[in-house]
């Protein structure tokens, strides 16, 4: 797994991901959208064809609502996967792709790299989900063993 800073991530609560491949690239303090803003390329994107999004939403550039659904929707279609820690209103991790089987392998790949880099403990209570699918959807609770079950669960 490689770690690519492309900003200057400062550690608070509530880190955020972007998973590609083999890559992360953390987001944190900032948003996934912002990061798509301020790295289009990397989505095949431009600064333009952002812009037109947002002004076809009639939204302000960064703007977190319909422009950012396109934008994330996007990005997740490219193969992306959108990773967040949540405080509130409890305490868990969400992991969100198109296709939890298919990205099975990046997302072993990643939590393994968490739970090295003491990102995130193997108990950590985390929801593994299809962005645009609700059947498609697993949830770890911290008291059944959390993402630790999941990594478990795949270990093919």
């Amino acid at each position: 797994m490689e770690y690519v800073i492309l900003d200057d991530p400062r550690p608070l609560q509530g880190r955020a991901f972007w998973l590609c491949e083999a890559k992360v690239y953390e987001v944190s303090p900032s948003s996934h959208v912002q990061f798509i803003i301020d790295h289009p390329a990397l989505f095949a994107l431009t600064q333009k064809r952002i812009r037109e999004i947002y002004g076809w939403q009639l939204e302000p550039l960064g703007y977190e609502a319909r422009a950012k659904e396109i934008l994330i929707k996007h990005a997740i279609s490219l193969g992306w996967t959108k990773i967040r820690h949540y405080l509130r209103p409890s305490d868990y991790w969400s992991i969100q792709t198109d296709n939890t089987l298919k990205r099975a392998e990046q997302i072993r790949s990643f939590l393994w790299w968490a739970v090295d880099e003491e990102i995130l403990e193997s108990h950590s209570e985390g929801i593994i989900m299809a962005y645009d699918n609700p059947s498609d959807c697993f949830r770890y609770k911290r008291r059944n063993g959390g993402i630790g079950r999941y990594l478990l669960e795949n270990l093919n």
